[in-house]
């Protein structure tokens, strides 16, 4: 029999967010979003807190402008970016296209001719479709970005104005009896989060560094962007260096052409070894103690359930159930079995 009633009640919570999150995808995304804005920069300001011994309300306000500028540079940045360059890639493709195979490919003849050139209609049809869809999409989603985009302003503010007042809420939360022992969870959920985020920014900040540091020696345009960029995207576990990538490879056509593109590829490779090698397991060390398997099976699950968000958010899912399963369900277990 469970006596700890807050376990149910944390099992409600949990059932009812995930549902809302799903039916509620726009709304309880961005305040999901939010609260993990608020750790990033809660995290900023603790590192600036310790570093150069600032008082909490100016490092707060530092981080917030930091962090949200550095947000807002990189979204309003990366379009112009790949629009620009998307037209010379363009424009290679209608100039190569209007040139005689022959030409461009003088070894081929016969048969392999004929092959390649089935096989470059095939492509321009599928290249054609794809950014049609693309389009389509990005445009089918702008009225939910800018609503989401507004309340994650508007969340992020607020959840940082009451985050002291949060211990009020649990109190009104669960049953009287069990709430020293549910703080004292959610307490350990909080710092665990912290260290993971802290963590994060460390191993963000480093990534674009190398990533910036990389373009720069290549002599790549936009290097520096390039860098914000990939810290800022290295939030999102497997899909940030997927991102950074698309504006990289057209910078690095259009400037260097073939081996624009390799010098990318390897300046982004040895930046993911460094991060997944060295990087995470030097910051993390057995902090969150989370196997990465479990690690790769969760992002794989709830991107399957939540999207990009469902990625962005697995390890903190993870985090909170990890601590959630050693505070109440290992106990309930060893008395079962004992």
């Amino acid at each position: 029999m469970i006596k700890d009633r807050a376990f149910v009640f944390i099992i409600i919570y949990a059932l009812l967010y995930f549902i809302f999150l799903k039916i509620l995808p726009v709304t309880v995304g961005a305040i999901t979003l939010a609260f993990f804005f608020v750790f990033i920069i809660d995290a900023m300001s603790s590192i600036l807190m310790r570093v150069f011994k600032m008082k909490r309300g100016l490092s707060v306000t530092l981080s917030s402008v930091a962090f949200f500028g550095i947000l807002s540079y990189s979204i309003y940045g990366i379009f112009p970016i790949i629009f620009t360059e998307g037209k010379e890639i363009f424009k290679f493709v209608i100039n190569t296209a209007n040139k005689p195979i022959q030409e461009i490919f003088p070894g081929l003849e016969g048969k392999s001719l004929k092959i390649f050139e089935t096989f470059l209609d095939r492509l321009s049809i599928w290249l054609g479709d794809t950014f049609e869809k693309v389009v389509s999409y990005i445009v089918g989603k702008i009225p939910d970005a800018l609503t989401a985009s507004i309340l994650l302003l508007i969340a992020s503010s607020y959840i940082s104005y009451i985050l002291p007042k949060l211990g009020t809420i649990v109190d009104h939360a669960f049953p009287k009896e069990t709430l020293p022992r549910t703080k004292r969870f959610l307490k350990n959920v909080y710092e665990d989060l912290r260290k993971f985020t802290a963590s994060r920014i460390v191993t963000a900040f480093l990534v674009g560094v190398i990533v910036g540091a990389g373009f720069k020696i290549m002599g790549m345009k936009h290097s520096l962007f390039l860098g914000i960029l990939s810290g800022l995207t290295d939030f999102i576990p497997y899909l940030g260096v997927v991102i950074v990538s698309i504006p990289a490879l057209f910078i690095a056509f259009t400037s260097k052409g073939l081996w624009g593109i390799i010098g990318v590829l390897i300046v982004l490779t040895v930046a993911n070894q460094l991060e997944t090698w060295i990087f995470i397991p030097k910051m993390m060390g057995d902090k969150l103690n989370i196997n990465w398997f479990i690690v790769l099976i969760g992002i794989i699950a709830f991107g399957e359930l939540y999207g990009v968000l469902g990625v962005l958010m697995a390890v903190p899912y993870l985090v909170f159930f990890k601590d959630f399963w050693l505070e109440y369900v290992d106990e309930i277990l060893h008395k079962n079995i004992t």
